[in-house]
């Protein structure tokens, strides 16, 4: 009788064990292979003139499933295997998605190059201009997930931060555009420098179910290059179109 209670605790003991070792996350070299064909220890291939590398992974749930996907980045070379690095040169993103199977992960979409993102050659780094290790989430409605990527672009004396929203939904990815969340104005030549950012992006409800308008609310300054004053700025609804997150009434005036 003892060896059988012996027994029975020896297997509960290794069956938590057991699961969680099934339950590993997929492999990068693993999937890079899967979905280019090639890997390399390096985590870098190299083909048809662009260089892949690792961007990026995280889990998620969307409805009752748990998910799991691999960015990599697509940066295209010239002639001589180099980035031109130029301000709008940005760099294909692909992704591979798995969908947990009891203790399985099984892959539910290939992705290559479904979008672009970043500039001068190089993918986003999170506000902190760290490596992603973890993206902000939006959940958009029951069935549709979103990533925000934190971006941003300067030139000509002002810059900006958005956030680029990646929507998973139907098994598959998309660029669903981008909400401004701040942005400033530092010409040396001016007297009306401003800046204004946001916080908290939010879901408005409305007849858009499954792509709510979303509200970001700023505080500070926006310009009104019409009349070259500075305005207050207060907020901006984003609204879908159809294929992407738009503001018809951007807080700078252009």
């Amino acid at each position: 009788m003892k060896v059988m209670k012996t027994i029975s605790l020896a297997l509960a003991l290794l069956l938590p064990i057991n699961y969680a070792l099934a339950t590993q996350l997929p492999d990068h070299a693993a999937a890079m292979q899967d979905l280019f064909g090639a890997t390399d220890p390096s985590g870098k291939i190299k083909t048809a003139n662009k260089l892949t590398s690792f961007w990026f992974e995280q889990s998620f749930k969307n409805g009752d499933d748990n998910f799991h996907v691999i960015f990599f980045g697509n940066q295209a070379l010239d002639e001589a295997d180099q980035s031109d690095g130029t301000h709008a040169q940005g760099v294909g993103v692909s992704a591979i998605t798995y969908k947990q199977n009891a203790d399985q992960w099984q892959v539910v979409s290939k992705q290559t190059a479904f979008t672009e993102m970043g500039n001068y050659g190089v993918l986003p780094n999170d506000s902190e201009d760290k490596p992603i290790t973890k993206a902000e989430t939006l959940q958009l409605s029951p069935s549709i997930f979103t990533l925000m990527i934190y971006g941003s672009y300067s030139g000509s004396g002002e810059s900006m931060a958005y956030k680029t929203l990646l929507a998973f939904s139907n098994n598959a990815w998309r660029d669903i555009g981008s909400v401004e969340v701040a942005a400033k104005c530092y010409h040396d030549y001016s007297d009306n420098d401003w800046s204004y950012k946001g916080g908290v992006i939010s879901i408005v409800s409305g007849k858009n179910t499954e792509y709510p308008d979303l509200l970001v609310k700023y505080t500070g300054k926006g310009c009104d290059k019409d009349n070259d004053a500075t305005v207050p700025t207060k907020s901006a609804t984003f609204t879908f179109n159809g294929k992407k997150y738009i503001d018809p009434a951007l807080p700078v005036v252009q």
